[in-house]
């Protein structure tokens, strides 16, 4: 992974152990941004590898807690867009 993937997900660890809904709303962010850098580092080829990473990344943020669901949601919605948007372009559909 990048350097700055590992730097937001050591952001995510800390935002984990606050307690308030900004704590809340800064781990989603946080969760969303590390796994729109791993897939960007991974080229958008394993997308369940990198969902599920990020998925792991909040359970251990949010040691747990309920909040957990708010952080994988966020995860698997930013997943789904990037999966969406990725599309690739094969040799016989490309414009001539």
């Amino acid at each position: 992974m990048s350097f700055a993937a590992l730097l937001i997900a050591a952001q995510a660890l800390a935002f984990g152990a606050l307690p308030g809904l900004f704590a809340l709303v800064l781990l989603v962010l946080s969760v969303s941004s590390a796994t729109l850098l791993a897939w960007v580092v991974t080229d958008g080829e394993r997308p369940t590898l990198v969902v599920g990473g990020a998925m792991a990344l909040a359970f251990f943020a949010a040691r747990g807690r309920p909040e957990f669901l708010a952080a994988a949601t966020s995860a698997a919605f930013t997943g789904g867009i990037l999966l969406f948007k990725a599309r690739r372009v094969c040799a016989e559909s490309s414009q001539r």
